[in-house]
């Protein structure tokens, strides 16, 4: 054999592989990441679904690890929604020994792509409009780099679904098939796949048949406590944010480390400025927002001081989300079910992710959301409906020779409300959600069996980014905000985790 022959891959043990993988970051690897790992090396496409914070990010340098074992000069592409994660794993790559580089708009330059071509780097942290870029497009198609690739990793990878309405590049990231090898490996991971999104995934980025490796795990967080609220006070004043700060917050006694997720920049400033004003003013830097409209540098020095815990909370958009790997957040707030489920998960799933530590994720409503509103409101409708049709007038109805007002009417004749739109896995309708009163939390659908429900997507509006932006009867949304039963099943039916899926 020619000493400038490519190295053999070699068959590996369980104990082979976490003896390597301890080695570079001192972590001992589990059987979903060695799994992944070993897919593949053996050159087979795969997908894996685990809980936030479980280890899904290790699983995507073992592959380079081994293949450098073997004397082999190769390098991964990590493809990533948010270029503040490809910094972050720039940054605990390098501790470990492999060359990585995060390229982002900053640095995708001619030294930068120069460089990857000359094999400087094992692994290029890369977002998707650059990657589909004609410079990098290029790029690949040049046998230098063509060669070297192992795999290509979508970090994050049910975005590729969820998020190409508005970042269009998402939707072509199946044509690297094309510019390169077919042969070459693709992984996907993601804490929310649920089977609709999956299948959206896998066609569009041209899974193999026969050839793609699923791992499928709960993306359940039993560390994460769930709650819903509805808001008691007007949503603009942000007066339901107040308990972040307890009474008695001071230098040296700090509140629970926490994030607020909103839907829009302008909410985050404004419920930052407001819950600054509980602070004294020389205490109000330790809240901050965060979110895309700020300097890379803004970001990166708010992140770092609040790994430190300089800073106690962050009003935060989605440029604080997924994979941001802070050990010790314990309370995470959604502001309005403004999300979809798969967001709602993901932002939850920054709390606790530190080895023993425990969270809180709360979903705060507005009171519009529940289904105690949802009867008020088809009450009082139906009582209009009535007073027009001159139902309970003296003409139609008498009570003692007086009229009687539509307004008049017992509880007991209002009409039924609306039923939800839920169906068993049958398909029979099922009954509708009945509602306690005097209740501080949203009022529970009484009896449903969450196991057996299939929730239909809703046709309502959606917004610039794709998502229904309301709760409507009979969606995900509606059912982990207003069931009786335990939220985990809601979300472990929407997420199939009680499923086996192959």
């Amino acid at each position: 054999m020619s000493s400038t022959s490519t190295p053999a891959k070699r068959t590996w043990s369980i104990k082979e592989i976490r003896d390597l993988v301890y080695k570079h970051f001192k972590k001992r690897a589990c059987w979903m990441q060695i799994q992944a790992a070993l897919a593949i090396h053996d050159g087979l496409d795969a997908i894996t679904c685990a809980a936030t914070g479980s280890g899904k990010t290790l699983s995507f340098w073992m592959p380079v690890l081994m293949a450098k074992d073997e004397g082999r000069d190769v390098m991964s592409l990590l493809v990533t929604p948010i270029n503040l994660l490809g910094q972050q794993n720039a940054g605990t790559l390098e501790k470990a020994g492999l060359r990585a580089i995060a390229v982002s708009a900053e640095n995708a330059n001619e030294k930068t792509f120069e460089d990857i071509e000359a094999g400087k780097y094992d692994i290029v942290i890369i977002n998707p409009e650059l990657i589909m870029s004609d410079a990098m497009t290029s790029l690949l198609r040049k046998e230098a780099v063509y060669s070297r690739i192992l795999s290509i990793i979508f970090d994050e990878g049910h975005c590729v679904s969820q998020w190409a309405r508005f970042r269009q590049e998402y939707k072509y990231l199946g044509l690297l098939r094309f510019i390169l090898a077919p042969s070459i490996p693709f992984y996907v991971a993601s804490a929310t796949f649920p089977p609709d999104v999956l299948a959206e995934v896998k066609t569009t980025l041209r899974l193999r048949d026969g050839k793609t490796k699923c791992i499928m795990r709960s993306n359940d967080r039993a560390d994460i406590r769930l709650g819903v609220r509805v808001m008691k006070s007007p949503a603009t004043s942000m007066k339901d944010l107040e308990f972040l700060i307890p009474l008695g917050t001071s230098r040296t006694c700090a509140p629970p480390k926490f994030v607020v997720f909103f839907d829009n920049i302008k909410e985050a400033e404004k419920a930052t400025r407001r819950i600054r004003e509980l602070l004294p003013p020389e205490l109000r830097h330790k809240l901050k927002w965060f979110h895309a409209a700020m300097t890379p540098q803004y970001r990166e020095e708010t992140l770092e001081a609040f790994r430190k815990g300089d800073i106690w909370g962050i009003f935060a958009t989605d440029a604080f989300g997924m994979g941001m790997d802070l050990p010790d957040i314990k309370i995470v707030v959604q502001w309005k079910a403004t999300c979809d489920m798969c967001t709602l998960w993901q932002r939850f799933g920054r709390a606790a992710r530190g080895e023993g530590e425990d969270g809180i994720a709360i979903l705060i409503v507005e009171n519009k959301d529940t289904l105690a509103a949802r009867e008020e409101k088809a009450r009082l409708a139906e009582q209009r409906r009535k007073n027009r049709e001159g139902i309970g007038t003296l003409s139609n109805t008498a009570t003692n020779g007086k009229k009687r007002k539509a307004t008049d009417l017992q509880d007991s004749e209002a009409p039924p409300a609306k039923q939800q739109i839920l169906t068993s896995s049958s398909g029979q309708p099922l009954p509708l959600p009945q509602r306690a009163d005097n209740a501080e939390t949203p009022q529970p659908a009484s009896g449903l069996n969450t196991a057996s429900i299939t929730v239909k997507k809703p046709a309502g509006k959606t917004n610039l980014k794709g998502r229904t932006p309301v709760v409507e009867e009979g969606n995900v949304l509606d059912l982990f905000i207003n069931t009786s039963t335990c939220r985990r099943e809601v979300s472990s039916n929407f997420f199939g985790n009680d499923k086996t899926r192959e």
